[in-house]
């Protein structure tokens, strides 16, 4: 998922964030363009998770929060993989 945002030039957005203009505040092209990428990013990421991950972001209003919210997630995934090859391990050096 990085790669593609990153070749999309869309990383810089999804890591630093985005936050709204206030309102009131005047709308520059150059607010414009990150809020097109924010939208673009998000977009890529919808389509990259499946539909339990869709759930998780739905609540997402920007590109940076549906990142976080995605590795938080699977972050816990990665604990259980770990923890389980090192059990597997474990095993096969009990046969040996």
């Amino acid at each position: 998922m990085k790669a593609l945002l990153g070749s999309q030039d869309l990383w810089e957005i999804v890591s630093n964030g985005y936050t709204e203009p206030s309102e009131g505040v005047a709308v520059t092209d150059a607010v414009k363009d990150l809020q097109k990428k924010d939208k673009k990013a998000l977009y890529y990421i919808y389509q990259l998770v499946d539909e339990s991950g869709v759930a998780q972001i739905a609540q997402a209003m920007n590109a940076k929060e549906a990142w976080e919210t995605l590795q938080k997630s699977y972050k816990g995934v990665e604990k259980v993989k770990k923890v389980r090859l090192q059990m597997l391990r474990w095993e096969f050096e009990d046969f040996a």
